[in-house]
């Protein structure tokens, strides 16, 4: 949600509010700034702030800049502060790593819904549908797969550094 942030960096949020209303669903351990630090220690892009928990996804820009401006968040997902409210639930340390695909200034085509299942997993019939509707469409995935790419690599490099640097871990409490 804010313009500095690129695909491929990572955000490890503070707090996780869940829109709607934009309320405090769960904040991060203080300790947690340590994974922050790691991150940064690993020379990985990695920022902190609120993160935005949604029903939707934001598809233009207009609506990203409008959340952020709204509620402060810096990113924005669709299922971190349901994972943040059960792990709290059930007193379990949570921590929510996320990764940029689309960043703020770049729109979700409409024509991507059909080529995934609610649960993100890939729809080839959707997938090979968007192929044929000529270069653009073709482009377009192209492009989305190179970011998917990028993001998957990152965020399998941040998870390696939030994991070492995790408190719970250092104290022994957690499984290597």
């Amino acid at each position: 949600l804010r313009a500095d942030l690129r695909a491929g960096d990572l955000v490890r949020p503070a707090r996780i509010l869940r829109d709607p209303p934009a309320a405090a669903v769960a904040a991060a351990a203080a300790e947690q700034a340590r994974v922050l630090d790691g991150l940064r220690a690993a020379g990985q892009i990695a920022h902190g702030g609120p993160l935005l928990t949604v029903d939707a996804p934001l598809r233009t820009p207009a609506d990203k800049r409008r959340a952020a401006a709204e509620t402060g968040a810096v990113a924005v997902d669709m299922e971190a502060a349901g994972m943040a409210e059960a792990a709290a639930e059930l007193g379990i340390p949570w921590l929510a790593l996320k990764v940029i695909l689309d960043p703020v200034d770049r729109p979700l085509d409409g024509r991507l819904a059909r080529c995934s299942t609610p649960a993100g997993n890939l729809r080839w019939p959707g997938i090979l549908a968007v192929l044929t509707e000529g270069p653009e469409a073709r482009r377009l995935l192209r492009d989305m797969g190179r970011a998917a790419r990028l993001a998957a690599a990152s965020l399998a490099r941040g998870l390696d550094a939030a994991l070492r640097a995790w408190p719970e871990r250092q104290a022994g409490r957690m499984p290597r």
